[in-house]
């Protein structure tokens, strides 16, 4: 029988940024909350990249959230500004799942969500929209 498919396997059919995402809680003061690059805590809760040497960022409001530079950093300020508040040692959601709907509705609720478009192989396009 002769294979239908024009790709093979190892091919590249999608690629694109997640929509939304989070770091479950073991990993919030772990991993930089979008490149998801991991990160090294030192004494006196001094926090570097691993690799290399460079002080990381945190968010001035709250505890929850480090970056590895100010670009991480402003790419997740638009949702970010919105949860910040809500979660705290006490208040941190018991379950990833409910962090992870927060998120997926502050972006449709507030952020440009709706218009964010992904391109397929084929052309097509998909999105919540």
């Amino acid at each position: 029988m002769q294979n239908m498919c024009s790709f093979k396997k190892g091919d590249i059919l999608l690629e694109a940024k997640p929509f939304a995402t989070i770091l479950t809680k073991e990993n919030v003061d772990r991993r930089c909350e979008v490149c998801f690059c991991e990160l090294e805590h030192e004494e006196g809760r001094k926090t570097y990249l691993s690799f290399p040497k460079t002080e990381i960022l945190q968010c001035n409001d709250c505890t929850n959230c480090y970056y590895c530079s100010v670009e991480c950093l402003k790419e997740d300020l638009p949702v970010h500004k919105y949860e910040c508040g809500l979660y705290s040692e006490e208040k941190f959601p018991k379950f990833d799942a409910t962090r992870m709907m927060i998120r997926l509705y502050v972006k449709l609720r507030y952020g440009n969500g709706w218009n964010e478009f992904v391109t397929l192989a084929n052309g097509k396009r998909r999105g919540f929209k």
